[in-house]
């Protein structure tokens, strides 16, 4: 994957968190407590603007971020906090390089 981007809808959305987790539960995105606290999904949805961001994994040894392409094996879970409005409406569009 090498691309996460975030548009919003017709009805607008609340500014809101997304989470990319694999099939273990390591979010894609360098969340760096299970999945609780956002790091590059910070705030990716907004109610007018498109945004976007790179794939992001946390270095325990070091204490930072990288932006990396992960290899996708399995099926991808989307998980979003924050969202109050029910209808808020959003297309989350993942770009994917064959290798």
């Amino acid at each position: 994957m090498t691309w996460v981007e975030v548009i919003p809808g017709a009805t607008a959305p609340d500014a809101a968190s997304i989470f990319l987790l694999d099939a273990d539960g390591l979010d894609l995105l360098g969340c760096e407590d299970g999945s609780t606290t956002a790091y590059a999904g910070l705030n990716l949805i907004h109610a007018t603007l498109k945004r976007a961001c790179y794939p992001n994994l946390y270095l325990t040894r070091a204490g930072l971020h990288v932006n990396y392409f992960p290899t996708v094996r399995s099926k991808l879970t989307l998980k979003i906090i924050d969202q109050d409005t029910a209808n808020g409406m959003f297309t989350v569009r993942l770009t994917f390089e064959r290798r």
